[in-house]
This record gives structure tokens, sequence and C-alpha cells, in this order.
């Protein structure tokens, strides 16, 4: 559709394999805060909750689904972290991944990977500029 932004992403291998079409607000937020929204790209997790730092932005995220949009203050560090939805905050994490929010910016957060493997199919928390 015209004037809209859309983002295509794939999950789960082989004939499990699935496409998630997702609508990408681009226009930039205010000056000292990033604007996000999670998608659970995890197939062997009924659903997510994500953590940045000690707070929940996203919670009971199904898989294939997305989150409401969020921001969070720019210049914040800390670590993203998926938990399995309802997991007490101070489980251990599924995945985890350290970064500084940046200044202004449009950034989509998913969740991919099978929980229990390792090497390139383990758990991981990734981030997508959108803008």
């Amino acid at each position: 559709e015209a004037g809209k932004f859309v983002t295509l992403h794939l999950a789960d291998t082989g004939a499990n394999a699935a496409m998630i079409l997702v609508e990408d607000n681009v226009v930039l937020p205010d000056s000292g805060i990033s604007r996000y929204k999670f998608v659970n790209l995890h197939p062997n997790q009924a659903a997510l909750d994500l953590y940045h730092g000690t707070v929940k932005v996203a919670s009971n995220i199904a898989y294939k689904g997305t989150s409401a949009e969020f921001t969070l203050n720019a210049a914040t560090a800390g670590s993203w972290a998926i938990r399995p939805a309802g997991a007490a905050p101070t489980s251990t994490a599924l995945a985890s991944y350290s970064n500084t929010i940046p200044n202004q910016r449009v950034l989509t957060v998913f969740a991919r990977g099978y929980t229990g493997s390792t090497g390139v199919r383990a758990p991981a928390v990734s981030l997508l500029y959108n803008r």
C-alpha cells in the first residue's frame, strides 16, 4: 500500500517456515527517546516477555506476534532479555543483548532461535534499525 513501510520476518525452518509481515511506523520520535516494537520469532516458546534492564517492556507476546509500540529514554544503557511469558523477572533469561538506547530512532527488537539449542540456532535477541 502506498505510503506504508513493512518488514517481512521469517521464522522457523523447513516445512514449518512462517512469514510475519509487520507494519513499521517510521515517523521519528522526539529527541531524547527511541521507539520500539517487539516481534516473537521463537517457535518453541508459546509466548515471551521482553525486558530492558529490570523493566518489562512487552508482555506475553505469542509466537509470530507483535507488541504495541513502546519508548525508552536515549542514552540508557542496559540489557535486553527474553523470558518465557510469566517467568519471574529474576529468572534466567533465554537470551540477552546489551546496548545503549540511541537517540531518536525507530527499531524492532526480535527474539529468534530455539530454546535448548546451541550455535546459530540458540535463542537470541536482535535489533533491526527501521529508521
